[in-house]
């Protein structure tokens, strides 16, 4: 009698049959299954990546419609301050965060977070020190701390939930 081929055991290449025994087939499937979560993780990250992108533009055109009249001369002068003094060489936040501009930055209270939001919309900065103590929250997740760029979408992010940025 011949052997029964079940559709989920044939495949065909061309117009020839093959024959696919039980574990071949579920071999395939787990590697057809994989190949489509991972392309299914690849479009998710392109999308977050062109999300962050078009909300960064639009902060930043909020930014600059905002400037005429709204950004404080104190707060520009303290970051160009507080930019002369930082160590380049120095990766360690914590530095940053003890310069006196900065923590004069930081005594300007809840009025610098959206100055502070629109100069890390512009560039990512050492800013996380500053929001975290003027605002007592962070929005970052302890496995996310110390990647820069999930902290600077969370940190924008909540600016945007807060009203703090559009």
């Amino acid at each position: 009698m011949p052997e029964i081929a079940y559709p989920s055991q044939i495949s065909s290449w061309g117009t020839i049959p093959i024959n696919l025994g039980d574990i071949a087939a579920q071999q395939i499937k787990a590697r057809v299954l994989d190949t489509q979560q991972r392309i299914e993780d690849l479009a998710e990250e392109a999308w977050l990546s062109v999300k962050t992108k078009i909300d960064d533009i639009l902060i930043l055109t909020q930014a600059e419609g905002d400037a005429a009249g709204k950004d404080d001369p104190e707060f520009e002068r303290l970051v160009e301050e507080w930019q002369a003094q930082r160590s380049k060489s120095s990766s360690f936040a914590g530095r940053d965060a003890i310069l006196p501009a900065y923590q004069r930055i930081i005594g300007m209270g809840p009025k610098a977070l959206p100055l502070i939001l629109r100069a890390l919309a512009k560039q990512n900065d050492n800013w996380y020190w500053a929001l975290k103590a003027i605002s007592g929250e962070d929005p970052v997740s302890p496995e996310d701390r110390g990647k820069t760029r999930v902290m600077r979408e969370a940190w924008l992010r909540w600016g945007r939930a807060k009203g703090y940025v559009r």
